[in-house]
């Protein structure tokens, strides 16, 4: 290091008895060393550095008498500079008493200014640094996003950058049809080759995976509508669904479709089709195939009907555990996470997040297990209507069967919110009538809420998309 090439002569120059040390090792904020050219006191600073080992050091600093500290005359300051073998300079600030060193302190760079350089030296386009490095920050939780938008210099083409869902939405105009040997990069040909082995790329004859989807259609999606169903459906016409979404949803509709698709396949009866379609949807989330957050969070939502199985830690829990996680990196829990999305996006991130505070709760109470939710620290809006009136479908059939599934979605993930106070407070610290009461009346405002289209059509509603 330059610190051990320091010359014996700047050995006599520099080694004081009263210098302190600093106990952290440099920071690595840095500047330009064409800026800051080194001085004849760099070599100084070295050798000083070389010289004493950090434990030393400490010793002899705390050794001081407090009572001198006070009674010591002001310091003269002055700025040394550090020059590495990398180009890369640290500056050091000494506080000296009668041309003495006495006190070693190193100036940090904040946090924005450390990121900004970094832009820099990855490229002069802040654009294309965001997009080069996979920067992500969560609403206004990094101090950096500040950062980054002084960087970009007042441009706001590249504001959805800074919030990591809208880079995961979909693009119209990115569609084609996925070819079975073409596969992310991120993957070893030896990862592929296992895929193969497992049957993960291999799709059903089109009949029976027509039959799949339309079931999913018709029976999951109006209790879970947690993908844009126009997207959907023209992704799965022209073949270019993600493998690990395609078979989480014959997964779902192997639930629902008629037994005579399940036999017409070659499978034995319904739990042989779940099964077949859950290990290739899980062999793809195990391995990492898919590195879309939102289909990933669309996957684990319907994979979490398997089981339950609660004797392996693969139960419907661990994958409500798996979708906190993926959206708590999307930071679908904030009310803000979306701000720079159309109104379609934010409405499928709003449904996605509901959808999984209501799986949650739903394990939570039906399997004894805990939250993995923590509700309390989520401030995202409610579900209205709107958040559903974005299907074509709904403009061309029967508008108040879809304003149905709008409501009863949107009625269910209130009572999601009771749901999760019942099991607290019956596994809570206390327990009293007072509670109990609080409760009962919660229920009973519910009750007395719903939209008569909820309560004249949630029984047919039910018998049509139970799951079973």
């Amino acid at each position: 290091s330059p610190y051990e090439r320091a010359t014996s002569k700047a050995n006599g120059d520099a080694v004081s008895n009263n210098t302190r040390w600093p106990i952290s090792p440099p920071s690595y904020a840095s500047a330009s060393s064409d800026e800051c050219p080194p001085s004849s006191e760099s070599s100084s600073l070295a050798l000083v550095l070389g010289q004493q080992n950090l434990e030393t050091a400490y010793q002899n600093d705390v050794s001081i008498d407090s009572a001198q500290q006070e009674m010591a005359p002001p310091m003269n300051t002055q700025a040394l500079k550090s020059t590495t073998g990398d180009d890369t300079e640290k500056t050091y600030e000494i506080q000296s008493l009668g041309g003495t060193p006495t006190v070693l302190r190193q100036h940090r760079d904040s946090l924005p200014s450390m990121f900004e350089r970094f832009l820099e030296q990855q490229s002069q386009n802040p654009e294309d640094a965001t997009a080069k490095c996979g920067i992500i920050f969560m609403s206004r939780a990094s101090p950096l996003t500040f950062a980054l938008e002084e960087a970009q210099g007042g441009n706001n083409t590249i504001n959805a950058a800074l919030h990591d869902a809208g880079s995961h939405s979909p693009k119209g105009d990115s569609a084609k049809t996925i070819e079975v040997d073409v596969h992310p990069s991120h993957l070893s040909s030896e990862d592929i080759s296992y895929f193969k082995a497992k049957g993960a790329f291999e799709r059903p004859q089109s009949d029976v995976s027509d039959a799949m989807v339309a079931a999913f259609v018709e029976r999951f999606y109006p209790l879970y509508s947690i993908v844009d169903l126009n997207a959907f459906e023209e992704s799965f016409k022209a073949g270019n669904l993600p493998w690990i979404l395609f078979h989480s949803v014959c997964f779902v509709g192997a639930t629902f479709c008629d037994l005579s698709v399940i036999h017409r396949a070659g499978f034995k009866g319904r739990w042989h089709a779940r099964h077949h379609f859950y290990d290739k949807a899980k062999l793809l989330f195990d391995i990492g195939y898919e590195t879309n957050k939102i289909v990933l969070l669309q996957s684990v939502l319907m994979l979490s009907f398997w089981g339950p199985q609660m004797k392996s830690y693969w139960n419907p829990c661990s994958w409500v555990g798996f979708g906190v996680t993926i959206a708590e990196s999307l930071g679908i829990y904030r009310i803000n996470t979306s701000t720079y999305m159309d109104t379609k996006r934010r409405s499928l991130l709003k449904r996605l997040f509901w959808a999984l505070a209501l799986r949650d709760a739903y394990c939570a109470a039906l399997l004894g297990r805990p939250f993995r939710l923590n509700i309390a620290q989520c401030d995202t809006e409610p579900l209205t209507l709107e958040d559903f009136d974005h299907d074509e479908q709904c403009s061309n059939q029967d508008h108040g069967k879809c304003l149905l599934h709008g409501h009863y979605q949107i009625q269910v993930s209130k009572l999601s919110l009771i749901l999760r106070k019942i099991v607290e407070a019956q596994f809570g610290p206390s327990k009293n009538t007072t509670q109990a009461i609080h409760l009962r009346n919660l229920m009973d405002t519910w009750q007395s809420e719903l939209p008569r289209t909820v309560v004249g059509g949630s029984s047919k509603l039910q018998q049509q998309t139970s799951l079973r």
